[in-house]
């Protein structure tokens, strides 16, 4: 991430990085964010393109400052024509930065992942993370990211465990 960041040298570029990593929000929700989404909390609220679906989430006071320090207008980084010119532009300029940074297997998805797993791993709700991210089931948000779940290895493990000594007790080796 730090070598993602050092190698975007636009600040709108780098505002659009910083807001996708720390808000899971998906390249196109982010490119056509509008200024009125960012309230005085530094709560982005906004309605997912792709599903329709309500998504507010809190972004660190560095994220929301990178985002107020770009140019006034009604959106962040969009002018309000073309959906489709301003989510292709940012894909050509973060294949740019991807390439400087060396991360040759980098998409604009990479943020919105690693959203979703570091706020996995410090023990969200998997139903949680996936209204953040606003997926329209919780079944979508599980296909790809149960893995992650804190402590959800660990159950497993005790569970197999359990089992062991049920098996033990009637001589199964």
């Amino acid at each position: 991430m730090r070598a993602i960041l050092e190698s975007a040298t636009d600040p709108g570029t780098k505002a659009l990085i910083l807001l996708m990593r720390w808000s899971g929000l998906s390249c196109q929700d982010a490119a056509c964010l509008p200024r009125a989404a960012l309230d005085s909390q530094d709560r982005v609220h906004t309605i997912r393109r792709k599903t329709k679906t309500d998504v507010c989430v809190t972004v660190p006071g560095f994220v929301a400052e990178a985002l107020r320090q770009l140019p006034d207008g009604e959106y962040f980084f969009w002018d309000g024509k073309s959906r489709e010119y301003i989510v292709a532009k940012f894909l050509h300029a973060l294949r740019k930065v991807f390439d400087a940074a060396k991360v040759y297997d980098g998409t604009s998805h990479r943020f919105r992942h690693t959203f979703s797993v570091e706020m996995l791993k410090s023990g969200t709700a998997l139903e949680d993370v996936s209204r953040l991210l606003g997926h329209d089931s919780v079944a979508t948000t599980q296909r790809y990211y149960s893995a992650w779940v804190k402590g959800r290895q660990d159950r497993l493990d005790e569970e197999v465990k359990k089992s062991w000594a049920a098996m033990d007790s009637g001589g199964g080796q």
